[in-house]
C-alpha cells in the first residue's frame, strides 16, 4: 500500500493567529478575538494552497509517517508515502476564472493537468513513487519533528 499526498504550494496562506490578552474590565469583550493591534494584524501567513498551510499539507507524509522514532506511533504498519507538490502558476482571472491548468489553489487544483496525470498514473499502475518537493517542507518537517520528539520523549535527532 502507498499513500500519496498531492497538494499545491506557493500561495500565501493564513497559518497562525494571535489573540487579544486583555483582562477583565473595559476590554473584556476582546478576550478570544484576534489582536488586530499587532503589526501583522494578528494573522501570520506562510506557504500553502491558499486554505491549508504547508505544515498541515505535507508534514504527515514527509515527516511524521517516515521518521524512525515517530513512525512506529503514527504509521505502525509502515505504509510507504509519496509527496507530490504542485507549485502555483495560475493564469490571469480574465483568461480562466478557475485558475487554469497549472493552478494549485485548494479546490482548483483538481483542474491542474499535472495532478490529473499523476492520479491517472497511480490508477493505472504506472505511478512514479519518487517525491517531488519544491517548497521548504524538509526544513518545516525537521522543526516539527524535533519538537514532537521532545514532547514525546522519542529521542533521536
Amino acid at each position: 500500500m502507498t499513500v500519496y499526498c498531492l497538494y499545491g504550494t506557493g500561495i500565501d496562506t493564513e497559518r497562525r493567529y494571535h489573540y487579544a490578552r486583555r483582562g477583565p474590565g473595559r476590554h473584556a469583550a476582546d478576550l478570544g478575538t484576534i489582536d488586530y493591534e499587532r503589526a501583522d494584524s494578528g494573522v501570520e501567513s506562510g506557504d500553502g494552497d491558499g486554505t491549508v498551510p504547508l505544515a498541515s499539507l505535507g508534514y504527515p507524509c514527509y515527516g511524521l509517517w517516515r521518521d524512525a522514532a515517530l513512525a512506529p506511533i503514527y504509521n505502525p504498519s509502515n505504509v510507504r508515502t509519496v509527496v507530490r507538490e504542485y507549485p502555483h502558476d495560475a493564469c490571469p482571472i480574465w483568461q480562466d476564472p478557475r485558475g487554469g491548468t497549472k493552478t494549485s489553489r485548494h479546490v482548483e487544483i483538481l483542474g491542474n493537468y499535472d495532478v490529473i496525470r499523476d492520479i491517472l498514473d497511480v490508477a493505472t499502475g504506472h505511478e512514479d513513487t519518487s517525491d517531488r518537493v519544491t517548497s521548504d517542507l524538509p526544513n518545516v518537517s525537521a522543526n516539527i519533528t524535533a519538537g514532537l520528539r521532545r514532547v514525546l520523549g522519542a529521542g533521536g535527532s
